[in-house]
């Protein structure tokens, strides 16, 4: 079965918020023993965290991008309250400030079987926001 993020409320112009819709679509694929959630071309959904689960297919079509959040909060599954100090010059996993164990997902599947990530479109993990100046 297809599950179409925007029959599930994602907007997908770029602006919006969609985690909610996106989630939504992989959580009812899930409980109804599995499927693809599509994200159709054309259009760009941002979302923060998704935890995929098993028998999930998420299927990008070509000309869609599934771009992370603006904002760091958004990625904080666990309800860690981390803080990310803003203006480094490299992402904080390359300096290790994070104490050796990840704290921030973007996409995210534990324990899950049969999962897959499809399709021609893309993901944009938005990196800038783990640092401050991009530079050479």
């Amino acid at each position: 079965m297809i599950y179409d993020v925007l029959d599930f409320g994602a907007i997908g112009d770029g602006a919006a918020s969609d985690t909610a819709a996106i989630q939504k679509a992989i959580n009812l694929c899930a409980a109804n023993g599995g499927g693809v959630v599509l994200l159709a071309g054309g259009n760009t959904f941002r979302s923060g965290s998704l935890v995929l689960k098993s028998f999930v297919e998420l299927h990008l079509e070509a000309g869609a991008v599934l771009k992370a959040s603006d904002d760091l909060k958004d990625f904080d599954l666990f309800q860690n309250n981390v803080t990310i100090e803003k203006g480094l010059d490299v992402p904080s996993y390359e300096n290790c400030e994070y104490e050796g164990a990840p704290f921030l997902y973007f996409i995210y599947a534990k324990d899950a079987q049969n999962v897959s990530i499809t399709g021609q479109g893309k993901i944009d993990g938005n990196e800038e926001i783990f640092y401050g100046t991009v530079t050479k």
